[in-house]
């Protein structure tokens, strides 16, 4: 569990924004992109099943949403896009083997926001 989270944190250190706001962090005032919420249900699933990615953001017309390429690389890992997303969103996804998904909205000159969420196939 404890390499899981420090994966987590790698992948988000290394996504396309520089600046991240914690899902732990109330939102803060302004007109900021944010992200509020990325879900993914069911988080363990078996080979060929399915799992439901559901997000909301705020302060922005699309998100971007893209999915480790190796889920077992290191802080090296490489981002492969699925494309770009309404705000509030949801998209069915049938990974191959455990893979972490980021959500992510906003520019350097506005200010970004991303999520991660990671999903165990067994």
């Amino acid at each position: 569990m404890k390499q899981l989270l420090t994966l987590t944190g790698l992948v988000l250190s290394l996504a396309a924004c520089t600046d991240r706001i914690s899902l732990e962090t109330p939102p803060i005032p302004g007109n900021y992109p944010q992200i509020l919420r990325l879900t993914a249900h069911p988080m363990i699933i078996h080979r060929g099943e399915s799992a439901v990615l559901h997000w909301d953001a705020r302060n922005t017309g699309k998100v971007t949403l893209e999915q480790a390429l190796d889920p077992k690389a290191d802080i090296r890992a490489e981002f492969e896009s699925l494309g770009t997303f309404a705000a509030s969103d949801s998209l069915e996804v049938r990974p191959l083997g455990s893979t972490t998904y980021i959500v992510s909205c906003g520019n350097e000159i506005i200010g970004c926001s991303s999520a991660s969420v990671h999903i165990i196939v067994k």
